[in-house]
This record gives C-alpha cells, structure tokens and sequence, in this order.
C-alpha cells in the first residue's frame, strides 16, 4: 500500500511538472524593463503634460480619439447623476449631507445591469411584462 502512494505521489509530481513547464513565463532577464513606466502610465502623464486631462479631480476623461482608457467626457457628461456631482464637486459641496441628498434624489440616466438586481426584483420585473401573445389574443385590458 505505501509503494502505491509513493509511486501515485511520483506521479502527481510529474504531472505537475509538465504543467510547469508548458505554464512557465517566458519573459527575457531586463530590469530596465521591470522597473520602467507602463505605456498607461506614460500615456496619462503625456496626457497631463498636454492640458488634455483634468488629473486634479476624480473625473477622468479625454476628448483626445487617439487616447482611450476610460469614458469620454461626452459620455461621461450625458450622464445627470454625473453632471451634478462635477457641478457639487466644483462647489465642494460634494463631501456634505446636502450633496449627498441630492446625489440620491437624482436617477442615473444609465440602465443598470442585470446583475445589479435581487431576484426578488427580477421577479417582480418580470411579472410585470405581458406577453406578445396576450396582447394579440386581446386578453390584456389597455
């Protein structure tokens, strides 16, 4: 019995090892390179130099179609929940009761996803849909 799980243990061992090997990094010895900036850092930083990012503020965006790493300020800025909370941000108002009441009286112009829901939700949600087919039998009241 213990040469069994030896030889299984040898065994476990080898296939570990070959996995190792198809897995290992191939990745050349240069520490230049390991300690060197990463293109998105040199991006933003070029960005920053330009004036083309507000790096001051916690909103992120570029007009710039050559640089992307997030949202553009259209996009950004067609949200309402959004626009109030530069237009607090800008007054510093943004860390008070009254910004954040009215950061929550305001509905985001953005559809949640799926996932952001209970099932409980979901349920209700789906309840709530008619089917095509009730409609052309005319069993639903409009």
């Amino acid at each position: 019995k213990r040469e069994r799980e030896e030889e299984e243990r040898r065994e476990v061992e080898q296939r570990l090892e070959r996995l190792r090997a198809t897995v290992a990094p191939n990745v050349p010895n240069d520490p230049n390179r390991h300690w060197a900036h990463t293109e998105a850092l040199q991006a933003h930083e070029l960005a920053a130099q330009q004036g083309e990012r507000e790096t001051g503020r916690r909103v992120y965006a570029t007009n710039d179609k050559n640089y992307y790493d997030g949202y553009t300020m259209k996009q950004l800025m067609s949200d309402t929940r959004m626009r109030l909370a530069v237009a607090l941000h800008d007054r510093g108002l943004d860390g008070t009761k009254a910004g954040r009441e009215a950061m929550m009286q305001v509905p985001g112009s953005l559809i949640p996803r799926k996932d952001m829901f209970t099932s409980e939700q979901l349920g209700r949600a789906a309840a709530m849909v008619v089917p095509d087919n009730a409609l052309r039998a005319g069993t639903v009241n409009s």
